[in-house]
């Protein structure tokens, strides 16, 4: 009798995995890097030991945990080589496929061509027996909507890609946050590809949920509860208050004093360091008549500057201490509304128009 061809293809597989594995046993899990501690190291290489007597034994979910718990530690492209193995060995295509890729990438890095070698071909043996799933969202629902396979987001650009995933049942959720969802299980052997298209998504937006407290049990005996009567009671309106002409005026000329003490204070200072060049302050004195026309001009600024100073300082403040003026034409009108509780106490509402 002929062994079929899926039987024949797993056994090629497993002398593949078995050849590949005893090359793997003899490489090191991360040699001269750079990182971790010792002790660090010496727990990754204790818990790699372990995965590998674990794989040997067939124990794989087992193994593979050891290989992944050291990986973490001291990252290392052995060790993602055996983990990409005991992946494998559980059936677990997809996952091997992306760590043998990794693998790769770490070969490359550190220059080990036979690790290079060893993951360029468990790539290509594993390629054409991988599963994939391809999920199609209609345009219409696509905006706010997540796409999770067993839990995990799927990237918006892997939306319409045949992306590899292991083989076995899978659990397909789509929706938006607090809206019904589409969701679906799948089942996928290896080498098949499925394409799912995603129908009936609810794209409508949810509508508020408003919850009010019940009512309390009306007890035997108990008077009826007052209806609800609203009564007005009026409220003094608030005056509409507003700056008078005068805020304007009184501020605009302290304003302006500021202003003129700024500029005479500046003139003073330039005129008092022309006339240092040609007077001596202490003794009164001046060379020439322009230094004395200078060093004049001078205290003449200072004082004017001075004064325009405490002026305008002044001018501000009685600006801001004058009174607001009222219009009580344009205050605005309220009222308040008293309504009694069914249970106890009252409802009171302000009402006002500007």
């Amino acid at each position: 009798m002929r062994p079929s061809s899926s039987n024949m293809s797993a056994v090629r597989r497993f002398l593949g995995i078995s050849a590949f594995t005893s090359i793997l046993a003899m490489a090191p899990t991360a040699v001269g890097q750079t990182g971790p501690s010792g002790a660090d190291r010496a727990t990754a290489q204790e818990l790699f030991d372990q995965g590998r007597t674990l794989m040997q034994a067939g124990r794989y979910p087992e193994a593979c945990a050891k290989f992944e718990q050291s990986q973490r530690i001291d990252p290392g492209g052995g060790t993602l080589l055996n983990l990409a193995v005991c992946h494998e060995k559980q059936g677990r295509l997809a996952t091997a496929w992306g760590e043998l890729h990794d693998a790769l990438s770490f070969a490359r890095r550190d220059g080990r061509k036979d690790r290079e070698a060893l993951a360029s071909e468990r790539i290509q043996a594993i390629a054409p027996n991988l599963p994939r799933l391809a999920m199609h969202v209609p345009a219409a629902a696509a905006p706010g909507v997540e796409v999770r396979i067993d839990g995990v987001p799927l990237a918006r650009e892997a939306w319409d890609v045949a992306t590899p995933v292991d083989p076995g049942p899978h659990e397909i959720v789509v929706g938006r946050p607090g809206l019904p969802t589409w969701n679906r299980s799948v089942v996928l052997r290896e080498g098949e590809t499925q394409d799912i298209t995603v129908d009936n998504v609810d794209t409508s937006t949810p509508p508020a949920v408003i919850i009010s407290p019940a009512p309390a049990p009306a007890q035997e005996g108990a008077p009826e509860p007052p209806k609800s009567v609203w009564a007005d009671v009026p409220v003094e309106p608030m005056p509409h208050g507003k700056r008078s002409t005068a805020f304007y005026v009184v501020g605009g000329i302290g304003l302006a004093s500021l202003a003129t003490s700024a500029v005479t204070g500046i003139m003073a200072l330039s005129l008092h360091s022309k006339s240092e060049e040609t007077c001596v302050a202490d003794r009164n004195y001046c060379v020439d008549p322009d230094g004395i026309d200078r060093a004049n001009r001078a205290r003449t600024f200072a004082w004017v500057s001075t004064g325009t100073l405490i002026g305008g300082a002044t001018a501000i403040a009685v600006a801001l201490l004058l009174p607001f003026r009222y219009d009580k034409k344009k205050a605005p009108a309220a009222s308040l509304q008293v309504s009694p509780l069914p249970n106890a106490g009252a409802q009171m509402s302000l009402h006002a128009s500007f």
